[in-house]
Order: C-alpha cells, then structure tokens, then sequence
C-alpha cells in the first residue's frame, strides 16, 4: 500500500523538483482515453516517471477540488466508483485515490474481492447506480510500460464537461504548499460493494435472445468449443462469472474454454514479437497470430474459434477456421489465410468485418421476431470505420450515423437523442446532425443496432430501454466498449453457423455477395511516431520531434480542405510524382482527419488520440488500387 501511515501528501520544494511536477502539469491533459502515460512496472513511485504515485495523487486531488466546488450548492450524493484492470500498481492506485476521495467526504465503490472490473462493468454500474461519476485505471491494449487512468461522467461514459476544469486544477496544485489530504485505508467512506452482475446479465437477455442462449448451449453438446483468450487481463474471473449465470457452462464441460486466463501484469508475454513490445491490441497480428491459436484450433472441432479480449475488455477479436476449398473465396473478399492442415487453413478478421457479421445476425434476428419494423434501429460509425456495415444497414432500411472516432462521440450522440426522446413534450422525430451539418432523421422509437468503432471497440442497444437502479434514468444503450456484450453475440453467432455446418468465412462471403458490398477491402497503415518506451531522459526530444512530424503531416491534409476537388487532385498528383490518383469527390475535416472521398474509396489521414502513431486508412472495392493509393499518400512530398 502507498503512504499506509500518512495522513497527507505534501507538496514541497523538494517533491516538486524531484517529481518534475511544474513541467509536467504543464502539459498534462485529458485525451480521448483520459490520462496515458509511462510508468515502471517495478516501481510506482519513480519520480521520472509521468505516471507514477505522486502524479496521480495531484490528479485525484484536482478531480476532488473540482467536484467539490461543483456539487457545493447541490444536495446530489457524493458517490464515485474506482475501479482498474491488471496492470502494475492498480490496486494500490485504486486506494490511494480513494483515500483522498474519502478525505474529501465522497463515498467510494469498489469491487469485492479485487476483482478488477473492466471497463465497460465500471461503466455500466456508475450508470445504473445513479452515481455521480467513476473511474478505472486502465491504458487499454497499450503495453504495461504505460499506466493509465480514464474518468467517466454520471452516464458512464468519458468525462468530458469537467475535463479542461481537472487539467487547469492540477497547474494550481502542482506548487510548493499544496497538502493533499488521505484518508485511512479503512475509512468507511471507502465501500467494497460494487456489484452490477444481475442487472447486467439481464441486460445482456435484451441483446441475445433466448433460443440464441439455447443454441450455444447444444452447439457446445454436439463439440462445439471456443477459447476465450484473455490475454492475462480482466475478462477472465468476470466473464466467467457472466457466462456460468447465464446457464453457458465453462472449462472441460462446456463450450467455453479459457486461454492466458490468470490475471498478469505482464501479459503473459504476449505482444513481445523479435524484442518489440507491441502491446496487446488483440486487432494487430503479433497478438492474433502469436497466441498459439493454430494449435488448439487443429485439436477441436471444425467450427470452434478463438476469441481474443484486451486487458481491460473493451477491445475484441476472433480466429476461426475454414475449409481449404473455402480459402480462395476468403480472400476474394479480403479476409486473411494462413494454412492450418491438409483440409483446413486459418481465417483472421478484422474488428471491422466481425461488426459487418453481428450487424447481419442482429438484423436477421430482429426480423424473426418481428422487431426489425417495429422500431427505428440505426447503426452508428466512426469516419474510419468500415462502410460496409452502414452500407449492409441501409439496404436492409436502418439509418446511419457517422462521428469522430471516440466513444464518446457515440456517448454524445446517444445523449442528444435520448434528450429529444425524453423532453417534455418529446421532440420526434429524432434527428442527428454530423461534422457536416447534414442531418439524418431516425424516427420516433430510435433503437441501437450496433455502435463500432474500426479499431476495435463496439456496443449495441436492445429493443427495451435500459433503466437505472431507481429508474431515474433511461438510456438506449451503453456509452462506452463493451467486449463482453460483443463477445456473447458473437458467440451466438458462432453456434448458429457450427449447427449450420458452414464457417465464419462462408457466411462472411456470402453476406458481401449477397449485398454487392462495394467497400470489402479496409486497410489501416500505423506509422510510428516515437518509441513511447524510451528512456525518460531521452523521451521529451523524441516526442518533440515525433509532434512535430505529426501536426506536419496533419496540417498539409487539413489545409488541402476547402479547394475544389479538381484542385486537389492537382496537388496531390504533382507531389506523388505522377501518382495516378481516381477522380476526387470531396474533402473534408471529419471531427479529427482530413478525410478524402474519392471514386469507389475513400481514404482518411488522423494522429491516435491513445498511440503515438498516425493511421492511416483507407478502403474500396479494387485491393490493388487502395494499396496504390495509400502507399503513394504516406510517401507524398509535403515539403
């Protein structure tokens, strides 16, 4: 434990200029994941560190400041949950924090047992307890040299309103003087009583229907498995929990079985490929293709699959098998193969075409138990997100609306809608308007098909309003990444196709034929900015250098916006050296990138707001064209 027999930090001289706090406070700020910096996994206290004890102390004490002025006239409750994943030191952040919540009068929530609630559970119960806001310590895929902490709002999802008020407090209190009160580890402010499993799981009965529970069950019967690879986060003890009271047996008896399932903070090693960390972002393929996934594959079943979580159980992704005969066909539509034996190979998805999958079951779902007319579902997209999953919804007659990428632009949308829905009196239709000003009406009973973000995260809404523990609040569907509720879905769907005797791939391939999908090849190109693992004293010069790179290359794409197509094409032509580029339609600032619409493609440029990369995107229906094109935009002159 941090400080077991203190009663305060104090700020002194000494403290500021060891924990080079001035320069720090300077620059910190609260990004699309809340806080994300470097730590050392051995010792939570190295004042070289940006994210270590004392910083977090300076942050939690900003976020009690800021609150306390904010609520000091209200009569609301003063209740706020912390939670964390698995990584180094969270349990002994998760205290510390508390302590000096209590000190400030707050009631705080924790989970039983140190089980280390992921994030979307964190979300989910600070919703559906009416509490005023919470938080979990979580840096997500990252690896576990970055430490991480993400505030959410009353709503459970990322703090936005109070953001800039948290980042001006911590200037203020990073100065010689400032106390920060702790109180003691057992103060009785400090609860472990956060517990959400029951009105989750039947939350969760809003999204899988019963039959579909049933199927699992007697896929799983008839040798059904599917390996639920955890990566050593937090999905493992939770899901398990999840999975057992929904009636879906676990272990040796059941369909699910667990792979890396013990929690480590370490991640069992996994994303280490030739002495690179690439962290544990089950979309890349030194995670999907580096956990062993051919080996149990070859042992069960034609029909089971691997499924993969991140540590903190927003992200999620699947390996599956197929037929050899079926491999040509795999990659006609631009799913990746790898060789598996004689008669079956390997089939990788991307995040973006496991949504375009559970879009088509929901949507088959929803029409055999005659909801699909009843109300108005729409799907929800990032700008860089497939367009293959708004283009499947709009011929099956949903709406569509695009935001930024962030869930909390899916947070903020739901919010605004539910606000008309629920105003007095209800201002119906609903209607969404985007970065561009184009507005879509939804209807008058609008109801979430599916939220998707391309990098992996996704959420989805039932046909009953979800409703807190007093009914205080209603909402259309969670604000933020839920990999469990993704994760059952697509297991759903999974068990279908092995009663069905046909693969992920086969059915995969036959939705893009059947729809004349035009958008079936995505590609995303990450370019390192800098190694975010560098040694501290050597990381302000390359991170420099690395932001400078990366608002050059920004601010040329940004500042094409605004010339005529024709122009464009002119520019880009001339410093590609000749590069032939398809006709421009249009060019546009999408909330955070410059994004281009060209004939049959479109192609989107924007910096990380979690990973100092660019991305690159880019996605059509010719694969040699889209890789052309986005190799020849990566290397433009922009000087």
């Amino acid at each position: 434990m941090l400080f077991p027999d203190q009663s305060w930090i104090e700020l002194t001289e000494e403290v500021i200029i060891r924990e080079g706090l001035t320069a720090w406070a300077a620059g910190f700020k609260l990004g699309t994941a809340g806080y994300r910096d470097q730590l050392d996994p051995l010792d939570s206290q190295n004042p070289q560190m940006a994210f270590n004890a004392i910083k977090l102390a300076v942050v939690a004490e900003a976020k009690a400041r800021v609150y306390d002025r904010l609520l000091e006239r209200s009569d609301t409750a003063k209740d706020r949950h912390v939670g964390g994943e698995v990584r180094p030191h969270t349990q002994d952040f998760i205290m510390l924090v508390a302590r000096i919540y209590a000190a400030h009068g707050w009631t705080v929530h924790l989970r039983p047992d140190r089980l280390t609630p992921p994030i979307w559970y964190s979300s989910f119960g600070v919703w559906y307890n009416e509490f005023n806001d919470g938080e979990n310590f979580t840096a997500s895929h990252s690896p576990n040299f970055k430490g991480g902490w993400k505030p959410m709002d009353g709503e459970g999802k990322q703090l936005l309103d109070a953001a800039q008020l948290i980042e001006n407090e911590v200037r203020v209190i990073s100065r010689p003087g400032t106390v920060i009160p702790l109180a003691k580890p057992d103060h009785p402010n400090i609860l472990v009583d956060f517990d959400i499993d029951s009105p989750y799981i039947e939350f969760l009965g809003s999204l899988v229907s019963a039959p579909a529970l049933a199927a699992i069950i007697q896929a799983g019967q008839k040798g059904f498995t599917a390996f639920a690879a955890t990566l050593g986060g937090s999905m493992g003890r939770t899901s398990e929990i999840i999975f057992r009271d929904l009636g879906i047996p676990v272990g040796d008896q059941g369909p699910i079985r667990y792979l890396f399932k013990e929690e480590d903070s370490a991640y069992h090693g996994l994303g280490q490929v030739n002495g690179v960390n690439h962290g544990v972002d089950p979309g890349k393929p030194e995670i999907y293709k580096h956990i062993g996934a051919d080996g149990w594959l070859r042992q069960a079943p034609p029909g089971s699959f691997v499924f993969i979580w991140d540590p903190d159980g927003d992200r999620f992704n699947i390996v599956t098998t197929a037929s050899a005969e079926e491999a040509d066909l795999a990659r006609q539509v631009g799913l990746e193969v790898d060789p598996l034996s004689p008669d079956r190979v390997l089939v990788y998805f991307k995040p973006n075409q496991i949504y375009f999958m559970l879009a088509a079951f929901r949507i088959a779902e929803l029409k055999a138990n005659g909801l699909i007319d009843k109300y108005d579902w729409m799907v929800m997209e990032t700008w860089p997100t497939s367009r293959s999953i708004g283009e499947l919804a709009e011929k099956a007659g949903l709406k569509v609306i695009r935001t930024p990428v962030g869930f909390k632009y899916f947070g903020n949308a739901l919010a605004e809608l539910e606000n008309q829905l629920w105003s007095d009196p209800p201002q119906v239709p609903v209607r969404f308007k985007d970065v561009l000003g184009r507005e879509t009406i939804i209807g008058p009973h609008p109801r979430v098909l599916i939220m998707a973000e391309e990098s992996g995260g996704a959420a989805m809404g039932g046909a009953e309003f979800m409703t807190s523990r007093h009914a205080r609040t209603k909402s259309l569907a969670m604000k933020e990444k839920d990999g469990m509720q993704v994760g059952l879905v697509t297991l759903a769907l999974a068990a279908d196709l092995y009663l069905k005797n046909t693969s992920f791939a086969a059915y995969y391939h036959r939705l893009m034929d059947q729809n004349d999908i035009t958008f079936r090849f995505y590609e995303r190109d990450d370019i390192i900015l800098y190694d975010e693992n560098s040694p501290p004293e050597k990381m302000a010069a390359l991170k420099a250098e690395g932001m400078r790179r990366r608002d050059r290359t920004v601010g040329f794409f940004k500042g094409l916006i605004g010339k005529s197509p024709d122009e464009v094409h002119r520019v880009l032509t001339q410093r590609a050296n000749g590069f032939s580029f398809p006709p421009i339609k249009d060019i546009f600032w999408a909330g955070d990138g410059t994004l281009i619409e060209m004939e049959n493609l479109w192609w989107e440029l924007r910096a990380s707001g979690t990973d100092a990369v660019l991305r690159y995107y880019i996605e059509g229906r010719d694969i040699k064209l889209i890789r052309g094109v986005n190799l020849a935009l990566q290397k433009l002159a922009l000087d």
